[in-house]
């Protein structure tokens, strides 16, 4: 990286041309003091707890690019230290300051790590989990210095590059000005070549990957015989032109028995089912649009209610909400989705976000223009849902919360996205006595929810139900750019009840610990991370459950929508 003064005086590379002085550029001399003082206290750090409990190869992957990360900062500190001071210390007060480092280092990350596999252990029973029974010390270290080892070549080779530039453009302007014009070639280059190749390349990589993926079919999924469902006979949209997530949507759910068993009469009605996969059209608006005609080929606004769906990254729809809907409301209800990525949704959320926001506005104003050509008295209700990324496409189709209530009979968000607009004005602008993980805001039919009890009441309010789930751990709804250098609302006080004791804000490297929380936020019990289990029913209930709903009526389906799942 740079110079340190507490190091000894660098070994020039080899000169010999070719291999040699190639290597040379890339490996350069030992580590330098002050980055490695800066990475150990970064790695200490990384082991501390956040959001998730993390198993020990998860560990690994955060702290060996802490650690790298802070070896560089460590290593630029050094080198504007070293400009300041009159003199480098005494080699005297080198060996010692080398002992004392060594020393640390062994004693303190013995100490972290059997902290952290504690702090692991600790939240992990906070969220009704079982101890790590496999968390492997070596492993992780060896994680630590491969994730470190890397990041580490790829920043060296990055510095050999702009040496190289640098010396190339010296043969033709003056030293200040090649060193500028040098470092801004190298910036271009670096740019173009993330966003034009690496970052392109490795979506098109995962979309590949994720598309072969998408053109099976989940095991025990049949193509539907009814003339309901999208896929079946006479529907405008093919079997296979679902997809994967399509598939299973149209190919499962509640049967007219099973909805006239849980009701316990014979007035129910056989559920509509619509979507339109990527391959059923090549746009969102021709995906919309189809859907809307079949909606119409099934006589889906003359049901009750009409369940407009905004699907995560790879279409799938939570068959939970889905299922809940129906029988909440006697099979008479028509529910729509579209496809509009093969993304992981925690993938998606990273680079879909435009495309998600125009499948959003495409289906619901398609919806809504069809429904406004209605006689108003004939008009369905209309209801809205979007879980994690499909949140942010619900969100986007309106221009503020009252165009958003006045376009639409309830809607229920569940797992909101950082980027939410409507979401962060809420929150923003709350009563500053409620915590961020659980705002109270001054609009009587809009609610946030962490639990069930938190929607007590709701029903009895008149107006649009507008309802938010979200958990205080869930890193999609809590990861944002700004956490790597500002510390956000929800690490205040007070904390959450599934927030670990130990848990703190750090700079860097609190924003890695999150990336690696959203891989595995599904992995946890209900009501925490991003998994909402059953608790959508209190959601639907709490927006357009009938007027004879109790409280009993809700226990019974959750456990019903619960054993399905």
């Amino acid at each position: 990286m740079t110079d340190d003064p507490l190091d000894e005086p660098a070994v020039p590379p080899a000169r010999g041309g070719g291999v040699r002085e190639w290597a040379g550029w890339v490996t350069r001399r030992p580590a330098t003091f002050g980055g490695l003082l800066v990475g150990l206290a970064f790695f200490w750090v990384s082991l501390t707890p956040s959001l998730l409990p993390r198993p020990w190869f998860t560990q690994g992957a955060v702290s060996g690019i802490s650690l790298a990360i802070g070896y560089g900062v460590g290593s630029g500190l050094s080198a504007l230290l070293r400009k300041v001071l009159p003199s480098e210390p005494s080699p005297q007060f080198k060996a010692v300051a080398w002992k004392v480092l060594i020393a640390a280092s062994i004693l303190g990350s013995a100490v972290m790590l059997w902290a952290s596999k504690n702090w692991q252990n600790e939240l992990r029973r906070l969220m009704g989990i079982d101890d790590e029974p496999g968390f492997s010390v070596l492993g992780l270290l060896l994680l630590t210095l491969l994730f470190s080892a890397l990041v580490l070549l790829g920043s060296r080779m990055v510095r050999s590059f702009a040496r190289f530039t640098i010396r190339q453009v010296d043969r033709l302007f003056p030293r200040m000005a090649s060193r500028a014009i040098g470092l801004v070639v190298v910036v271009v280059v670096l740019i173009g070549l993330w966003s034009g190749v690496l970052w392109r390349g490795a979506i098109s990589g995962m979309n590949t990957m994720a598309g072969s993926v998408n053109g099976t079919t989940t095991e025990g999924t049949e193509q539907p015989t009814s003339d309901l469902r999208s896929g079946g006979p006479g529907s405008l949209i093919e079997w296979d032109e679902l997809g994967r997530m399509g598939r299973d949507f149209i190919g499962r759910g509640p049967t007219l028995t099973e909805l006239e068993e849980f009701h316990d009469e014979d007035c129910c009605l056989e559920p509509i089912r619509i979507y339109a996969g990527l391959d059923s059209a090549p746009t969102a608006r021709d995906r919309a649009a189809l859907a809307v005609k079949d909606l119409d080929r099934a006589g889906a606004f003359d049901r009750k209610v009409i369940g407009v769906f905004s699907s995560t990254g790879t279409g799938w729809i939570n068959p939970r909400v889905a299922n809940s809907l129906e029988y909440l409301h006697k099979g008479d209800t028509a529910e729509v989705s579209i496809q509009y990525s093969f993304l992981p949704s925690w993938m998606s959320f990273l680079v879909d976000q435009e495309i998600a926001a125009e499948a959003g506005v495409e289906l619901i104003g398609a919806i809504n223009e069809r429904v406004a050509e209605m006689p108003e008295v004939d008009r369905p209700t209309v209801l809205l849902f979007g879980e994690s990324l499909g949140s942010y496409a619900t969100e986007q189709a309106f221009d503020d919360m009252a165009d958003l209530r006045a376009a639409s009979d309830g809607v229920l968000l569940v797992g909101p996205t950082f980027s939410n607009p409507m979401w962060r004005e809420l929150v923003d602008n709350r009563d500053p006595d409620s915590p961020q993980w659980l705002p109270e805001v001054d609009q009587p039919g809009v609610r946030f929810a962490r639990t069930p009890a938190d929607l007590v009441g709701l029903r009895e309010v008149p107006g649009t139900h507008v309802v938010y789930l979200q958990n205080s751990s869930d890193p999609i709804t809590w990861w944002s750019k700004d956490l790597a250098f500002r510390e956000p609302d929800w690490a205040g006080s007070p904390a959450a009840p599934d927030r670990s004791p130990a848990f703190r804000w750090y700079p860097i490297v609190t924003f890695w610990q999150v990336v690696t929380d959203l891989t595995d936020s599904l992995g946890v019990p209900t009501g925490y991370g991003h998994h909402f289990g059953s608790n959508v029913v209190d959601g639907w209930v709490a927006i357009s459950a009938p007027r004879d709903w109790t409280d009993e009526d809700t226990a019974r389906l959750k456990a019903e929508v619960g054993e399905r799942g």
